[in-house]
């Protein structure tokens, strides 16, 4: 990889948010005007379980940020190790590495960019080891809406509490699951509202559990949702499961993948009487989303 003049982005970009995303953007085109490739910086593993002892996720997976990052214009990414070792790094040991590895001829990052061995290095220190090697340096300022710094913590926060339109807005595009459909108990289908199901791994998860209207996309096509996420209290049922109802698809989506995105918190998940009470529910829920989706 040294054989061509690289441009990377740096950060974390857990979340990919507007912040991120004008500094992967920035990056892509500068390397465009300079002919270089565009890598992005990014763990292979969440930083602060083992940096800060929390347990909340990330709010992409890493295959999940690499096809967004792909889908963004970016020609590669730069996976570093989540150990104790890469996060011990000195600042300088830090941007050498990068060097022995990549041909950098600009970095790009926010304004609040840290890294090496507990965040030592910073903003300056970057410019001032790129001067001596003949490397540039582009800063891109925080981004802000409604006053409020735009940041993963704040992104997780939104999730957690269902506000998925605050989530989106400092996202850009719509807070998404994506993942290969599986069989389940049928249970919707016998309702009369067929749903395609994912597993889901709540320990890996930030979505309040609830119901929401949103897209299912696979193929190169998209249908209107509604979308059950969490437990299903009415049949007693607590593990881990994502229904969506795709409204106006008729077929077999069992062993497919499809890419799940939330628009907007309709209601609490609630324990029915029984199944006709639900499949009213339910019914009430498909109307809402007819009205408010595509």
């Amino acid at each position: 990889m040294l054989d061509k003049k690289t441009v990377i982005a740096l950060g974390y970009f857990d979340s990919l948010h507007i912040g991120h995303r004008a500094v992967i953007s920035g990056a892509i085109k500068h390397a465009k005007k300079t002919q270089a490739t565009t890598t992005v910086f990014t763990f292979d593993g969440n930083v602060k379980n083992l940096t800060r002892g929390q347990e909340l996720p990330d709010v992409y997976t890493l295959e999940e940020r690499r096809k967004m990052l792909y889908d963004m214009g970016v020609n590669e990414l730069f996976v570093a190790p989540v150990n104790k070792e890469y996060l011990s790094l000195s600042p300088t040991e830090f941007l050498t590495q990068l060097n022995q590895k990549l041909n950098v001829s600009a970095y790009f990052c926010g304004e609040d960019y840290r890294f090496g061995y507990k965040g030592s290095g910073d903003v300056t220190f970057l410019q001032e080891y790129a001067k001596t090697h003949g490397q540039k340096v582009f800063v891109q300022k925080i981004e802000l809406i409604d006053g409020e710094k735009v940041s993963t913590t704040g992104v997780k926060q939104f999730l957690q509490q269902g506000k998925i339109e605050k989530a989106n807005e400092c996202l850009v595009t719509p807070y998404s699951i994506t993942g290969v459909v599986n069989g389940d108990r049928k249970v919707g289908r016998s309702l009369g509202f067929p749903t395609a199901n994912l597993g889901v791994d709540y320990k890996q998860s930030l979505l309040k559990q609830g119901v929401y209207a949103g897209v299912v996309k696979f193929d190169d096509k998209k249908f209107p949702a509604v979308i059950n996420y969490g437990e299903r209290p009415t049949y007693g049922l607590t593990n881990s499961l994502l229904e969506a109802h795709l409204i106006g698809f008729k077929g077999d989506l069992y062993g497919k993948q499809i890419t799940v995105e939330f628009l907007s918190f309709i209601r609490e998940t609630q324990k029915f009487p029984d199944g006709d009470t639900l499949k009213q529910q339910i019914a009430k829920d498909v109307e809402l989303v007819k009205g408010i989706t595509l």
